[in-house]
């Protein structure tokens, strides 16, 4: 009996110690569309990140986006830096990388992570603000009812 009391007690320890060590943390991951993405940027703060190449980036960038390109080390690396508790907003040119950035973000522990749905290529062509690398804007958003530019991003 007492054999069979110890094998049961030995068997739950291995169950639950195996369940938290295969567990990883779950970050919640938004894929938003532009209006969602923009309404999120105006009212969370946390760190924005444009996983396009430097080339990429020519063409503009959202407004307070650091350029960190996916490809290579260097995303990893400055990664690593951010606070894992913030908000962490991607995009790329289109959506593909920002997904595979969201998911090793993920598996680092990161606990919010907010992805631009079809990449800046939309955002760019449906008029949302975008500014050079230095913060001088290209393209300026209007507001619907007054035709006045909207707010930029922190």
């Amino acid at each position: 009996m007492k054999l069979i009391r110890f094998l049961f007690l030995v068997s739950c320890v291995l169950l639950s110690s195996s369940n938290t060590f295969a567990q990883k943390s779950k970050a919640r991951i938004e894929i938003l569309d532009n209006a969602a993405f923009e309404a999120k940027l105006l009212h969370i703060k946390g760190s924005i990140i444009d996983l396009r190449s430097a080339s990429e980036a020519e063409s503009g960038i959202i407004p307070n986006a650091r350029i960190v390109e996916w490809e290579g080390d260097s995303f990893k690396k400055i990664a690593k830096e951010l606070p894992k508790n913030q908000p962490v907003f991607l995009y790329c040119g289109g959506g593909y990388r920002s997904k595979e950035a969201a998911e090793w973000m993920n598996n680092e522990g990161f606990t919010t992570i907010i992805i631009l749905k079809d990449g800046f290529d939309l955002w760019l062509s449906e008029g949302y603000t975008v500014t050079d690398r230095t913060g001088k804007i290209i393209q300026q958003k209007k507001n619907n009812r007054n035709n006045k530019p909207s707010t930029t991003y922190e």
